[in-house]
């Protein structure tokens, strides 16, 4: 075995599935005139996780494209993916501290 996998192999592996329309390329009044959106088709892109992980809707340094927005309900959904990501991480490194 290498190195990695004996770092890895006694550690918890957590996997999520983000299936969320993200208004703002969507729906109106969140795309605010937009043309330019996604297809129907398309639910949650690559990466487009990061932006509720991350909380960039808190940012005021962010915006999306075109004035488009998040709804509130994103950004309750985005303060509860960022809450469960911190308590996996407080779980893990937060002994270190202690």
């Amino acid at each position: 075995r290498n190195r990695i996998e004996e770092i890895c192999n006694d550690q918890p592996v957590y996997h999520y599935e983000l299936n969320v329309r993200t208004k703002a390329f969507h729906e109106e009044p969140f795309k605010n005139g937009a043309t330019t959106v996604r297809h129907d088709f398309c639910q949650t892109d690559h990466a487009d996780d990061l932006m509720y992980v991350f909380g960039f809707m808190f940012d005021p340094e962010f915006s999306l494209p075109e004035g488009r927005y998040f709804s509130d309900d994103e950004k309750m959904l985005s303060k509860r993916m960022m809450k469960g990501i911190g308590l996996i991480i407080f779980k893990r490194y937060a002994p270190l501290f202690l």
